[in-house]
């Protein structure tokens, strides 16, 4: 009875030996299929690093040529403030003068 015993034993164990093969097959494909998901995130999150990094450029290089801009107007500003300053000044100083003849300019003579 013990060889009997011992056979239905062995016979378990290598059933069980075949399952444990059979799913370690199993697991090695599930392995390596999601190593191959996982490749594909990586080289996903690699082209979305490298699109970040191309708009983090394109956002420093339209801050900077903002500033540049209002750099410009500010400046453009203070010319125009300073000629209609200068415009102002010109008007008063002709508005004081007196007219001879309501004239500003001699009359034009054809020679």
């Amino acid at each position: 009875m013990d060889g009997t015993l011992l056979d239905a034993n062995l016979t378990a164990l290598h059933g069980e030996m075949f399952t444990l093969q059979a799913e370690g097959v199993e697991m090695d494909g599930r392995n390596s299929a999601l190593l191959a998901e996982m490749s594909r995130w990586r080289q996903q999150v690699a082209g979305l690093e490298e699109r970040l990094e191309a708009a983090a450029g394109e956002k420093a290089a339209a801050e900077a040529e903002r500033e540049h801009c209002e750099a410009r107007q500010a400046a453009l500003q203070e010319s125009v403030h300073g000629y209609l300053s200068e415009i102002a000044s010109l008007h008063r100083r002709l508005q004081g003068r007196p007219s001879s003849s309501g004239r500003r300019c001699p009359p034009f003579r054809k020679g």
